[in-house]
């Protein structure tokens, strides 16, 4: 499947101090992260059910939040109320538990029917041995030349809706194999026409489907490129010598009005929570909590290995996290603070995961307000606080950004890079967009014998507002024309329209 300077000043502050590890603080809030420890102690509760055997692995471990009202009467010195929500995968079975964290006791123990978890990597790359070795498989291969199948490997995904009727009592995937030979990657280098139809869970091959044979794309190997600047480009550095403006109170980050909390979650990446704007002294609340829910990513190939690749790349690619490390001077200038993070892997047991997150403040030359009168400019610079995290599933690099202004305004930016998913075609040339080539029916030729696939990737936020408390409505202003009297100049000028979201909905 599947888009920023060093730091260097009189002071120095090395990027080894600017790293905040979640594991430096105990837990200090009922939104918090779980921490090292509460990770143990859940392992532990699961291990002493008895219920865990040699076939069950944990998909993932997430932080079960208190209800909201709870939150809210929260006040420091309180016991912090502490559940977490397991998933657990049994030979393809679904198995939902909740750990009190408090009382170290196992609340529930459920098997959920009728149910797909999400995918283990071990899934995804494990059953390469078991479809080479398949007869038919080989007989596919001899036919497009490959004799050679060390640098052959076979990729499931699921499929991404229900149309198989084996899919009922089954976890089915849809596998492509790459070959990698003198390449170091193999995200377009698939072996075209080959399509192998799988049951995770009982590592079997279902189906083998041998089509159209077409050439596989010759290799690219651009992880070679010298990480250079461009000739001319000039040192650009970003200095605060007395370190950054914001700053970080029992786990809460306080800047210019702004005060937050924010935890890093392993299927949806950062959470923003409560909110606040301090206006005269008095804090106002903003926003409960805020984060991604989920990612749709539909390809538009009606192939058969295709078409069914309707991911939720989210819900169904989180096991040990979808966050990944930033890379400092990349993906956050040299004036950010960084976070590490949490996860579990398949044991159930936490793995450190080193700069999820960073903080920094930008100042990029950006006007909050300007105004010139009789040769004078009256104005202010403006500086945003942002909050960011990568999230790496499949071929995809997905930027998140929480964009906090001084004008009070909250924005979410996403940006997608990394490396398209393309599949071979029998076309050899790239064209221009009048060409009307056949493949690009469902893409676009971007290199020799390799289309990329139209798609779409469809981000969904999860926004709990609390403007000046929880009695809020979500009003929207439409424009609408409105006609003027025939005795004017003019025929029509438009005004706003204000409605109720969920009220009144009839456009």
């Amino acid at each position: 499947m599947r888009r920023l300077s060093l730091f260097s000043c009189f002071v120095v502050f090395p990027y080894l101090l600017l790293a905040i590890s979640v594991q430096a603080q105990p837990v200090q809030h009922p939104l918090d992260a779980l921490e090292t420890q509460e990770y143990w102690a859940i392992y532990d509760v699961i291990i002493a059910s008895g219920h865990l055997d040699g076939d069950t692995h944990f998909e993932s471990i997430l932080l079960h939040e208190p209800p909201k009202s709870l939150v809210l009467a929260w006040k420091p010195g309180d016991a912090v109320p502490r559940e977490a929500d397991v998933i657990l995968l049994r030979k393809g079975r679904v198995i939902e538990a909740r750990v009190d964290l408090a009382t170290r006791k196992l609340e529930s123990w459920k098997e959920t029917p009728g149910v797909q978890g999400p995918v283990f990597d071990s899934e995804i790359m494990g059953l390469t041995e078991t479809i080479l070795a398949d007869d038919r498989v080989k007989k596919a291969l001899a036919r497009r030349g490959i004799t050679d199948t060390n640098t052959v490997q076979c990729e499931a995904l699921p499929v991404g809706f229900l149309a198989f009727p084996e899919q009922k009592d089954h976890r089915i995937g849809m596998a492509d194999c790459t070959v990698g030979h003198h390449s170091y990657h193999t995200w377009s280098r698939y072996i075209g026409g080959l399509t192998v139809e799988v049951d995770f869970a009982n590592k079997k091959v279902l189906q083998v489907f041998d089509e159209e044979i077409v050439p596989v794309p010759p290799p690219s190997n651009y992880e070679e490129a010298p990480e250079v600047t461009r000739p001319g480009t000039k040192p650009g550095i970003i200095s605060q010598p007395f370190g950054p403006s914001f700053q970080i109170t029992d786990g809460e980050v306080g800047w210019q009005n702004w005060h937050f909390r924010f935890r890093l979650d392993s299927r949806v990446g950062p959470i923003v929570s409560l909110v606040t704007i301090e206006d005269h002294g008095r804090r106002r609340s903003v926003l409960y909590e805020g984060n991604m829910s989920e990612l749709f990513v539909p390809y538009m190939d009606a192939a058969r290995n295709w078409s069914t690749r309707v991911f939720l790349d989210a819900g169904e690619f989180y096991p040990g996290g979808i966050l990944k490390s930033l890379r400092p001077g990349l993906d956050c200038p040299g004036n950010a603070v960084f976070f590490d993070g949490l996860s579990s892997d398949e044991k159930g047991t936490p793995v450190l995961r080193p700069r999820q997150a960073c903080v920094f403040e930008r100042f990029a030359g950006d006007l909050a307000w300007r105004h010139e009168d009789e040769n004078l400019v009256f104005g202010r610079p403006s500086r945003t606080l942002v909050l960011r995290s990568a999230a790496v599933i499949g071929n995809y690099d997905y930027l998140f950004d929480w964009r906090f202004d001084q004008d009070g305004g909250i924005r979410v930016a996403v940006g997608a890079t990394g490396i398209i998913e393309a599949r071979p075609v029998a076309d050899d040339s790239v064209s221009d967009r009048h060409a009307n080539h056949s493949a690009e029916e469902y893409g676009q030729l971007v290199a020799k014998n390799t289309l990329g696939i139209n798609h779409d990737h469809f981000f969904s936020f999860r926004l709990d507002m609390d403007v000046d408390g929880q009695n809020n409505s979500f009003m929207i202003d439409r424009l609408v024309e409105k006609e003027l009297p025939a005795s004017g100049p003019r025929k029509s000028i438009w005004v706003p329209e204000p409605s109720i979201a969920g009220k009144n909905a009839t456009r």
